[in-house]
């Protein structure tokens, strides 16, 4: 199966790259070590050495607009450690992780009082900015924007933090209690590194050029920045408490720390750099106090120790000197912490006491902890212990614990761990243990590996082991422990790689011609300014680095760039992997072929800082790692290896493509140089026994890119490359010895690609489908095409998802969906395996890339999203003091099972819910969506979706407008009201399963219907109040439909249509009157059981007031018995009135009095039914009424009366008992002078 280019540029989606910044808290001491430009390499570390005290540089930091990630991190020299590991108190046991979730990242956190904020990746995309509630245990979301968002502090309600969604880092900051947002800096250059005290944000300003950084301060309350430190060089890495600014500054040459006091605009030199001329980092203030780290008498050893100064009394101070290294500190008024690089040769946390100087580890683990930060006395840190990066903390209660006892024996330390070829890992450790019987490897398998197992028994001073029983393609974690007769040590740091094969693949061979063609033909890469260069050599140790950290980051699919998860930076890799030379990195995703890497390439060339380290000058040495599949990462590491590396005449070589039928062209590529930049007297490429002659394709020709092109029988072919120049003749050879294989010239054949995927919501307990477009790109038609789909890796025990799908017959350039239903049974991330012919019974091309897999990320079930007009800026929508602001944002965020919380208030959109989400509002007086003419239904809504307690009005006039558009079934229209739309509700589906509830709604004034069906929707409209619609009332359109309780009264067309035999039952469908103005109320069926045809006496039906009067026909007279009809049921309120009586007055006439109930007046019903009332007249506070019979009455007739009494708003009682007269007189009419409704 042949990989196709991605279609859209991604940037690598771990930004832990700065963690070189963060785990060691280093700063670029020149503009080379900043990632601009390669600086010369330093000299080689000598064998033996330490290897772990490696000390990485920054990465670069491409703009956003740059898509791939860049590292010129370097080595330098070091001395062996002299100093024994000390003694060491026990850690804590209140140790507490506060954010350790899996596959996710979560670094660089800072804490104020009880908030903790950090950044990390657990949206697998660019970073946001997180939070924790130490005091109430909740965590919250900071920022959910499409871009980055890094470096964070906290002060009070204020998080700031820097942003890069201007296409260069920014500071910007969020008000926890409003969620607003607001910029703080936004230059054309970068901004880094901000920190927040009260009313002020402090950070550094690079200007466009990272070693030109200066200090600036921004004041919240009236958005103004001041400069505070603008001068040649650097001046940066500032922090802010207690109205003082502290930073980091070298404009005379020497580093010093500055500060500068808000209270009196006064500069102050707190470390004048004279006395230790080394470097300064990472200065903080808390209080009165400062703390720094202070690099004395060379690196590492001493190396930094960490220095203060008291500002009341003016004076420096030592905190903690010792041996290893100590840094990143952090004070608060108790305690100041640091990260101590001592014990196991990797990172701890420390804290002293600043009351009586006592110092203890709050961490003592063979994995890395780092980034400590403090307030009061709380710490919190970065931490690897599960091998990804967490947040853990740890509060300290006053009290130091106790010294641990020593040790049987010191430990093994400084492990290093490197990969080689033929699946070979090699470990090597540092034995400064005298009485030693021997040493225990462990191992843990897995990327995330913590299942630690002891794995081999190793004898007495031994230092390397090499683990040869491992799987290709899997990574392995490693720990080291000693032993004799008086027990175990403690284990040596943690370390890992993974295994490979062999060195270099194809795609890492034409990546590395392709790096040399841009090296010496800038131009042909689209920068003909940049000034060409000699091409680079390859180092296969380089490239055993290169090739482990790739499939490593494949393997973790997050929380690793240019830092892996053991913290080392691509020098220290290279070193395990026995290169022990200063190198750079880039670091980008690709696909597998020709074009995959010219297209990554491209993106290289594109990005300012992968272009520097392309083309620095001094590189010699270059190796590339690939690994496709998952998400294939491409790694390129450059080096200017050892003193007098040269590079020979033609150091890369290629035929592309990489396979081929006899109708393709094969280009042979070689890049050729000499010193003298001599041109060849022969360019050859010599193809199976035959030399053709090649032709410059790009360069010179004495330093540049030769091509030959052809197309090749059928079979695999080999070649090599050879040329003559100077006088006497030189002649090169690539390679040296033998040939090259390939390429392989095929039949015609298909091939399958994966073109696309996709998923539903993926939400626990609910189910999802699973799509996978599968894509013949050969070029003859493939049959029967099995495609399965898993949970987890089909190879290692994935178990399948639904049934195996077969594709009939899939054409050439024919891409096909496969799609299987999928139910997740737990939260987190998953992965997906799609195999296609997983059984190879189908002949392809590429036989071996038939797998792919893609993340779901299954989110818990039944999540609130809340949403409120009134709030100023939009949250993150988690709590109602977070809301979104509009519906619309929370919409993207709900997933099958959510209900979305919308507060009072008007909300002019128009909404589509999705599928299974419960839009619901504070009730349709309340919560308004008004589409505002627009085109199209206000509402729409998706399968398993509900709708309850809005008003929803505002759709256009035309004829597909609608206030609620349903055009899939299970969904529930439930207490809304419906009005001034074309249609109220509409449903346009064909189904016979799933049913639309519509029920407690009123439907009012819709110029066109009330609730319309086309096709055959079954429709449920129970309860609802259908009212003086235009152009009529309900439509039934599905004989298992049930219209019952309903009032549909006074519309302008047909009442109820009825023409399939639906059920009807107990409805008042009165008033209603068809185009031809024939009053029709029923059409195609009748009321059925229990329906009426009455005025069901509104209170105000001519000012939308559609509550019943307690005499109304409809009250009582629903289904089950008792139900009332329409969507308001009548609620009394009061006493009735009681003695009720009748007397006849006078000829024909009838008085009707009661007793006074303390009402504010009363009504009179009458009707010629028990309890069914089809008049009713007001009597005023009047407790008697005069009833009237004139003449002309038809028949013997018993009249019944009830009386009710109403309150100051209208509101009435329950009916009074009733009292009844009958009129025996012939030709009579009743005459009742108010007997009309009212």
């Amino acid at each position: 199966m042949s990989s196709l280019p991605v279609r859209t540029p991604m940037l690598m989606p771990r930004v832990t790259l700065l963690v070189l910044l963060l785990s060691l808290g280093w700063m670029a001491s020149s503009p080379a070590e900043a990632g601009l430009v390669m600086e010369p390499l330093p000299t080689p570390i000598p064998s033996g050495v330490d290897g772990s005290e490696i000390r990485p540089r920054l990465s670069a930091w491409p703009t956003p607009t740059a898509t791939p990630a860049v590292s010129t991190a370097r080595s330098s020299t070091m001395p062996p450690l002299l100093q024994p590991v000390r003694s060491l108190s026990v850690p804590p046991a209140g140790e507490f992780p506060i954010s350790a979730l899996p596959l996710t990242s979560e670094e660089a956190p800072s804490i104020d009082g009880n908030r903790v904020v950090w950044f990390d990746d657990r949206s697998q995309g660019p970073t946001d900015v997180w939070g924790y509630d130490l005091a109430g245990g909740k965590e919250f979301q900071v920022t959910s924007h499409g871009a980055a968002q890094l470096f964070t502090d906290i002060s009070g309600d204020v998080v700031v933090y820097e942003d890069n969604r201007n296409g260069t880092w920014d500071i910007y900051a969020t008000r926890l209690s409003t969620g607003e947002v607001f910029a703080v800096a936004t230059g054309p250059g970068h901004q880094r590194f901000p920190r927040i005290w009260e009313d002020y944000i402090v950070y550094h300003d690079e200007t466009g050029d990272y070693w030109q950084a200066d200090v600036y301060l921004y004041q919240i309350s009236i958005s103004t920045t001041f400069p505070l430190a603008v001068a040649a060089g650097f001046q940066g890495d500032p922090d802010i408490d207690n109205g003082w600014v502290v930073w980091r500054d070298n404009r005379e040459n020497t580093w010093q720390v500055r500060g500068y006091r808000i209270e009196d605009n006064t500069y102050h030199l707190l470390e004048p750099g004279t006395e230790c001329r080394g470097e300064i980092r990472h200065p903080r203030v808390s209080g009165n106090t400062v703390v720094w780290q202070n690099e004395c008498f060379g690196w590492p050893d001493p190396g930094y120790d960490i220095l203060g100064y008291d500002l009341v009394e003016n004076r420096r101070f030592t905190v903690f000197t010792g041996p290893g290294q100590q840094e990143h500190p952090a004070v608060s008024d108790h305690l100041i912490i640091w990260q101590d690089r001592d014990a196991y040769g990797n990172w701890d946390v420390f804290v002293y006491v600043r009351a009586d100087g006592t110092v203890f580890p709050v961490t003592l683990e063979p994995s890395q902890q780092i980034n400590p930060a403090v307030s009061g006395n709380t710490v919190v840190w970065q931490d690897n212990r599960n091998h990804t990066w967490d947040v853990y903390g740890f509060v300290w209660d006053g009290q130091v614990p106790p010294a641990s006892a020593p040790k049987a024996l010191s430990n093994p330390r400084d492990l290093h761990v490197g990969a080689s070829p033929q699946g070979a890992i090699r470990l090597s450790w540092t034995d400064n243990i005298t009485n030693e019987l021997g040493f225990v490897v462990q191992r843990a398998e897995g990327i995330f590996g913590t299942e630690w197992r002891d794995w081999i028994t190793l004898p007495a001073n031994t230092t390397v082991y090499t683990d040869v029983d491992t799987v290709v393609g899997e990574s392995y974690w490693y720990r080291v422990r000693a032993y004799n007769n008086a027990g175990d040590s403690s284990y040596s740091n943690e370390s890992y790689s993974t295994a490979f094969d062999a060195v270099p693949n194809l795609d890492e061979r034409y990546m590395h011609v392709l790096i040399n063609e841009a090296r010496m033909d800038p131009g042909a890469w689209g920068y003909p300014d940049l000034a060409a260069v000699n091409p680079l050599g390859w180092h296969p140790n380089l490239a055993y680095s290169a090739r482990a950290h790739a499939l490593g980051m494949n393997n973790s699919n997050c929380c690793q760039g240019h830092v892996d998860l053991a913290g080392r930076g691509p020098s220290e890799r290279a070193y395990d992997s026995g290169y022990p030379y200063g190198t750079g990195e880039n670091l980008f995703q690709a696909t597998s072929g020709r074009e995959g890497m010219e297209w990554a390439h491209q993106g290289f060339m594109d990005s300012e800082g992968h272009r520097n380290n392309i083309m620095a000058a001094d590189l010699r040495q270059v190796a590339v790692g690939f690994a496709p599949g998952g998400r294939g990462t491409l790694v390129e590491v450059f080096s200017g290896g050892p003193p007098g590396t040269t590079v020979p005449a033609l150091p890369s070589g290629m035929a592309v493509p990489y396979t081929g039928t006899v109708e393709t062209t094969f280009d042979y590529l070689v890049s050729f140089w000499n010193e003298q930049m001599l041109p060849p007297h022969t360019a050859n490429v010599v193809i199976d026994d035959v030399a053709y002659p090649m032709s410059l394709r790009s360069g010179q020709r004495g330093r540049g890119t030769y091509q030959f092109s052809i197309s090749l029988p059928l079979g695999i072919h080999r070649y090599h490359f050879k040329f003559t120049w100077d006088n006497p003749v030189q002649v090169a050879r690539l390679p040296a010895i033998g040939e090259f294989t390939g390429p392989y010239v095929r039949e015609y054949m298909p091939e399958f690609a994966f073109d696309a995927w996709s998923h539903g919501s993926a939400v626990v307990g609910y189910p999802t489908e699973l799509r996978m477009w599968v894509w013949n790109v050969g070029e003859v038609a493939a049959e029967d095409v099995v495609v399965a789909m898993y949970r987890g890796d089909p190879r290692e025990g994935g178990v399948q998802i639904g049934a195996t799908q077969v594709i009939t017959r899939l054409e050439a350039g024919e891409s096909r969906m496969v799609a299987v239903e999928w139910t997740p049974d737990r939260v987190g991330q998953e992965t997906i395996y799609v195999w296609v012919d997983p059984e190879n019974t189908i002949q392809e091309v590429n036989e071996a890339n038939n797998l792919t897999s893609f993340p779901v990320s299954v989110r818990e079930a039944n999540l609130t999203w809340y949403v409120d007009a009134s709030v100023t800026k939009s949250g993150d929508g988690r709590l109602p003091e977070t809301a979104f602001k509009t519906i619309g944002e929370a919409i993207p965020h709900a997933l099958f099972g959510d209900t979305i919380q919308v507060a009072a208030g008007r909300y002019q959109e128009q909404v589509a819910v999705p599928a299974g989400v419960s839009l619901v509002g504070e009730g349709w007086s309340q919560s308004v969506i008004d589409a505002g003419g627009a085109e199209g239904p206000v509402v729409r809504l998706g399968t398993d979706s509900s709708l309850q307690g809005f008003t929803i009005q505002g759709s256009a006039d035309g004829y597909f407008n609608a206030g609620v558009w349903i055009e899939q079934g299970a969904v529930v229209v439930r207490e809304n009201r419906i009005t001034g739309n074309a249609f109220g509700v509409w449903a346009w589906f064909e189904s016979d399963q799933a049913q639309v509830t519509i029920e407690g709604n009123i439907i009012d004034r819709n110029s066109r219907g009330g609730v319309n069906s086309n096709e055959h929707p079954v429709l449920i409209v129970r309860n609802n109040t259908v009212v003086q619609n235009d152009e009529g009332g309900v439509v039934l359109n599905h004989s298992a439909g049930l219209a019952e309780n309903n009032l549909i009264i006074g519309n302008g067309g047909s009442g109820l249509v009825n023409l399939v035999g639906a059920t009807v039952r107990y409805n008042d469908v009165w008033g209603n009157n068809d185009v031809w103005g024939n009053g029709v109320d029923y059409v195609g069926g009748g009321p059925g059981e229990g329906g009426l045809s009455m005025d069901p006496m509104f209170r105000d039906m001519a000012n939308g007031d559609y509550r019943l009067h307690a005499g109304s026909p409809a009250i009582g007279r629903g289904t089950p018995a008792g139900t009332d009809m329409g969507a308001l049921p009548f609620t009394p309120k009061g006493t009735p009135p009681s003695e009720l009586q009748i007397r006849e007055a006078g000829e024909f006439q009838w008085e009707v009095t009661w007793s006074e109930s303390g009402a504010q007046g009363y009504h009179v019903y009458i009707g010629t039914s028990p309890g069914l009332y089809s008049y009713r007249f007001d009597a005023g506070r009047e407790t008697r009424y005069l009833l009237n019979l004139l003449s002309g009455l038809l028949g013997n007739l018993t009249y019944y009366v009830a009386v009710t009494g109403y309150d100051d708003l209208g509101d009435e009682t329950d009916i009074s008992a009733e009292v009844s007269f009958s009129v025996q007189a012939q030709e009579h009419f009743l005459y009742l002078p108010l007997l009309q409704t009212q």
